[in-house]
């Protein structure tokens, strides 16, 4: 596909509003039973009906300058769709890196979204994801300090994913941390990776960071997250994500 032709496509998708959000609960590991929330993930939907996933949607968007206007149209969307699905706890919203730490006003126009919504900003859960953070970190202490003065908790993802992650946890000092999905995959079994979840586990004892387990799929990594002392955990083994329509629904 030409690079008009994916801008073509990504504008086509938002305006006609073929975005679409589910909600995947975040759990402790000790009381697996009683979320504490859930995660806002984002999905696009082609006009013949197939998923788009979204690192396809976000590196497309990326690529073609258009990572701003989909950002905001997954943000605006996750806040309605909590509303709809009559969610209790916490709400895990992700945000790019690139649009929370240059686009101009876009805490205030996260903070009107929420009231707007009705949201209590102290029950949104600003997840700051994607590239270009490592070289930033003064800039996302700023913006975590203002986004707390605003109401909102903050999170880092993809700890462990990548090299540096555990240095920015400690500088910037997220109320959660986000554990990657590669690094608690066979965590059980794995001794590289259990010593490298130990010194993460350490360095949020001094940030006061709550990690939370990613892609969690077998009870042997839960059990293991909980013995490592792991305090949340998130993961198909613990719950499917789940559209507004169906919570809705069952909270009826």
């Amino acid at each position: 596909m030409l690079a008009h032709e994916w801008t073509r496509w990504l504008e086509e998708l938002v305006n006609e509003e073929r975005l679409r959000v589910s909600f995947q609960p975040i759990v402790p590991t000790d009381k697996p039973a009683e979320p504490i929330g859930n995660e806002v993930l984002l999905r696009g939907i082609t006009r013949g009906g197939t998923l788009v996933m979204p690192e396809r949607l976000f590196d497309a968007a990326d690529a073609m300058d258009r990572l701003a206007r989909l950002d905001e149209s997954a943000r605006l969307l996750a806040l309605k769709e909590v509303v709809r699905a009559n969610l209790e706890g916490l709400v895990f919203v992700n945000v790019a890196a690139k649009v929370a730490l240059d686009v101009p006003g876009f805490l205030e126009e996260t903070v009107s979204a929420a009231a707007e919504a009705g949201l209590d900003p102290q029950r949104i859960v600003l997840e700051l994801s994607r590239g270009g953070r490592l070289e930033r970190v003064d800039e996302i202490r700023q913006l975590f300090a203002r986004a707390r003065e605003a109401g909102f908790r903050c999170a880092l993802d993809d700890l462990g994913g990548t090299q540096g992650t555990l240095r920015l946890m400690n500088e910037v000092r997220p109320d959660f941390g986000k554990l990657d999905r590669g690094l608690v995959h066979d965590i059980d079994a794995d001794a590289p990776k259990q010593d490298l979840l130990r010194a993460y586990i350490e360095a949020a004892k001094t940030s006061d960071t709550r990690l939370v387990g990613l892609g969690v799929e077998r009870e042997a990594e839960l059990i293991a997250l909980r013995r490592f002392g792991v305090p949340l955990a998130q993961g198909y083994f613990l719950g499917l994500p789940q559209s507004a329509e169906s919570l809705a629904t069952t909270r009826a």
